[in-house]
């Protein structure tokens, strides 16, 4: 509705300042970043010390993955008001997605100067830490995010990320269960609390969290897959056999589980079912070590089998 006021004033007055802004704006946040580049960008050749058009052509070529054309209109908005903490963050972001890993550390570290509380900077601040592998920097940003908002998975979730990194597996499964409890919805958590339980060789317990996420979401192929190496782990080949089988049918290119199949059918004493598995693998990817490694195992089942 209000897009659509904004709209009939420019009808009316198409070089009006203010209706071009936020008709821009109103339109971006409803995914339309190509307009909002338009009408934004109309109101900066108007009057270019607007920091308000100056910021959103910045923030839709930041959408649209232009982050190099972003960064000066966002720097230029920054002049205009330099204590302004979303101009520093926003171009944190840009320079971040072009790899400029430093430079975007230094707008977040200004951004919090100057408003400690500003949580997306401490967050953004973690998640580039991460990118550094500076795990340990990466904690003690993201946990300034959830002193601010204890309630955003995400940042539980990217905390447990980096215990997973440092191999502190009993960490990771408390972050990554406080990310569930902020979002029951968090399948991707549910796996990595599987995933860090599997690090302890807690099998049963990572079967159980794999469980959880396949329950929201039966396709999860990564889910799938763990939980059929936790079954194998865990003794039971014929359920890991099973999964990997579930993870072909969605993913017939998976070679990870056409070998690991293979593994299991030779743990369950049927080395020729197990080879045509590998063999299966193998057509993917005639190269892998893993897969050629499984297979000489497999055939040296098969013969020691057929010898007795």
């Amino acid at each position: 509705m209000a897009a659509e006021c904004f709209g009939n004033v420019l009808k009316i007055d198409p070089k009006n300042l203010e209706a071009l802004n936020n008709y821009g704006w109103f339109l971006g946040q409803l995914g339309d970043y190509q307009t909002t580049l338009k009408y934004c960008e109309e109101a900066v050749k108007l009057d270019p010390n607007d920091r308000y058009a100056l910021h959103s052509v910045g923030w839709a070529l930041n959408k649209l993955k232009r982050y190099q054309e972003a960064i000066p209109y966002f720097k230029k908005a920054l002049k205009i008001m330099p204590t302004r903490t979303l101009y520093l963050h926003d171009i944190g972001i840009a320079y971040q997605k072009t790899g400029k890993l430093k430079e975007a550390i230094d707008c977040y570290e200004e951004s919090v100067k100057i408003n400690p509380n500003y949580k997306d900077s401490w967050f953004d601040m973690g998640i580039t830490y991460i990118e550094l592998e500076d795990y340990h920097k990466a904690i003690d940003c993201l946990e300034k995010a959830v002193e601010i908002d204890k309630k955003n998975s995400k940042t539980y979730a990217a905390i447990g990320y980096t215990h997973l990194r440092l191999e502190d597996y009993s960490k990771a499964v408390k972050s990554y269960q406080k990310a569930v409890r902020c979002n029951p919805q968090d399948k991707i958590s549910m796996n990595y609390v599987g995933v860090a339980y599997s690090n302890q060789n807690k099998h049963k317990l990572a079967i159980k969290w794999y469980q959880k996420a396949l329950n929201l979401d039966p396709k999860y192929i990564d889910a799938l897959y763990n939980q059929g190496v936790a079954y194998g782990s865990d003794g039971d080949h014929q359920k890991g056999i099973e999964c990997f089988d579930k993870v072909i049918k969605l993913d017939p290119n998976n070679i990870e589980a056409w070998y690991n199949m293979g593994l299991f059918y030779g743990d369950l004493e049927d080395p020729k079912k197990g080879i045509e598995c590998v063999e299966e693998a193998l057509k993917l990817d005639s190269t892998n070590d893993e897969a050629l490694r499984v297979l000489a195992l497999l055939k040296l089942m098969k013969e020691n089998l057929e010898a007795n």
